[in-house]
């Protein structure tokens, strides 16, 4: 059992590996099948969710998720996760309403508990959902919280989150540097936690645009687009290799962009960040 949940949370978390977690979750279903027991059911549940989240299959990861609250005091320093993920989940879907109140939810109660591993965590997903509600002078301030206190693994995430607020912003230079820092950090610990590689990837070749780098962004989002297409051949199911690639808002936008941008050296860009 504890193998396949190491695996479930290590080869999508760190090593953009999501369909290889979703089928030691698999393997994790089939023990619950065997041998029962409520810790086993709440491990299948998260770990289902989580990957199908990563996987952009939003309603059954949302459905998944939801259903087991008792995530929230059942995993101690992992207790943060489910109402971390849930919350972005709804960005994702574009519930930004319901996001929001569950990131503050996160953030006051780890607050409250003295949590800073999970203060981060609700300080960097109420951030995003501020970043994307027009919010800009909000998503500063918790930031600037969950930076402070982020681990080194989720640190190239929030520095992601932090170059798409300076793009927000119009600091186009700014936004590059954390994005160079995103880039480095990621490159150094061979991995990039939450599952948000392909974020800094999109950033930071938005950010090179932004700053009239035109060629350098265009390597770096054939680059990023590059990689989405190796994530995707591992994944065996057509239809959550389709949702992998059209409905995780950063993999949607870096396929836009790189078409845009490889197919007309010249075109402006598609919409805004994710």
């Amino acid at each position: 059992m504890y193998w396949h949940t190491t695996i479930a949370d290590r080869a999508s978390y760190a090593y953009d590996d999501p369909w290889t977690a979703l089928q030691h979750t698999a393997a994790l279903h089939d023990l619950f099948n065997a041998i029962g027991g409520e810790l086993v059911f709440v491990s299948v549940q998260f770990h289902r969710g989580m990957n199908q989240w990563y996987l952009g299959a939003l309603a059954p990861a949302a459905q998944a998720l939801e259903a087991i609250p008792i995530v929230d005091t059942a995993l101690r320093t992992g207790s943060s996760l489910r109402r971390f993920m849930l919350s972005w989940l709804y960005a994702d879907r574009g519930a930004l309403d319901e996001a929001r109140a569950l990131a503050s939810q996160l953030s006051e109660a780890s607050r409250a508990k003295k949590d800073r591993l999970g203060e981060s965590r609700g300080c960097w997903v109420l951030a995003e959902v501020l970043r994307r509600m027009g919010d800009l002078d909000g998503a500063e301030r918790e930031l600037q919280v969950a930076l402070a206190m982020t681990v080194p693994l989720e640190h190239p995430g929030v520095l992601a989150t932090l170059a798409a607020l300076r793009l927000a912003q119009g600091r186009t230079a700014e936004a590059l540097a954390a994005t160079e820092d995103a880039v480095t950090r990621e490159a150094t610990m061979g991995g990039c936690g939450m599952f948000r590689g392909a974020f800094v990837r999109l950033t930071y070749a938005e950010a090179l645009h932004a700053t009239g780098a035109h060629d350098a962004a265009r390597r770096a989002i054939a680059d990023a687009r590059a990689h989405l297409f190796t994530i995707a051949a591992k994944i065996a199911d057509p239809d959550y290799r389709t949702s992998f690639l059209e409905r995780v808002p950063e993999n949607a936008r870096t396929l836009a962009l790189a078409h845009a941008w490889l197919a007309d050296p010249d075109a402006e860009q598609p919409g805004g960040s994710p």
